[in-house]
């Protein structure tokens, strides 16, 4: 790797509970099957959701629907949008994007043999006011399993200021409550058919609203449907494309 690692940091089961960055994570929730995880550290909160799911239908067009965050969008901010067309239609609704961006030309290439994809994702949102970041996005062809037929891993990692303008020209700046981000796609197509998804979520944020123990259910659900979405949309491409 010419440019930077991913900063993935491990997570060490311990019992029941993960560790993350050295600390224990509490006792999981399970929330329309998500499970959702967190800990305090130093004046920080982190948060861990987990979700498997099993689809029948093609691996290339579920790999298809991960890598497309353009499409994944809310029609209703199109007047809003500054990266892409305004009459561009959002075919998979997304409550608080107003729009996403792929930047495929990086300034840093990674020689890593076994990625075969990556690109930054410009992203604005709406929640509550207006937030912006840089997600990096690599795709790394792993080694099946004995029952699989090929094997990827899709990874989403929100980049620092610094990072992104190392990566690509004109990011948007970053503008958002919670300081890492990192979202994991483990994807497997299987011998009789099958596409397998393993998904984590990992977040921390600083923010004193945030970290409040008062509004920790709250956070838990957001969470949870976000990880829902982003797994269960596969579904729908699948199935009739939307």
């Amino acid at each position: 790797m010419k440019f930077i690692s991913l900063l993935v940091f491990p997570i060490i089961a311990l019992g029941a509970n993960p560790i993350i960055d050295g600390v224990e994570l509490g006792k999981e929730e399970k929330i329309k099957d998500v499970i959702v995880r967190s800990a305090e550290k130093s004046d920080s909160r982190i948060y861990l959701a987990n979700y498997n799911a099993v689809f029948n239908g093609s691996f290339d067009k579920a790999l298809s629907y991960v890598l497309d965050f353009p499409k994944r969008c809310n029609n209703s901010y199109r007047k809003e949008r500054k990266l892409t067309e305004k009459d561009f239609e959002c075919i998979y609704h997304n409550d608080n994007l107003i729009e996403s961006q792929i930047i495929k030309d990086l300034k840093v290439k990674d020689e890593n043999p076994n990625i075969v994809d990556r690109f930054v994702v410009k992203r604005r949102i709406w929640n509550k006011g207006l937030h912006s970041y840089n997600d990096l996005v690599t795709v790394t062809k792993e080694t099946p399993k004995e029952n699989e037929v090929r094997r990827l891993t899709v990874s989403y990692r929100l980049l620092k200021d610094d990072e992104s303008k190392k990566l690509i020209d004109d990011p948007v700046p970053f503008n958002n409550a919670f300081y890492y981000t990192m979202g994991t796609y483990r994807m497997a197509e299987t011998k009789d058919g099958k596409v397998t998804v393993e998904y984590s979520y990992e977040t921390k944020t600083d923010h004193w609203f945030l970290t409040s123990s008062m509004i920790q259910g709250s956070i838990y659900s957001s969470i949870a449907n976000g990880t829902r979405y982003a797994v269960d949309g596969i579904q729908g491409a699948l199935t009739n494309g939307k």
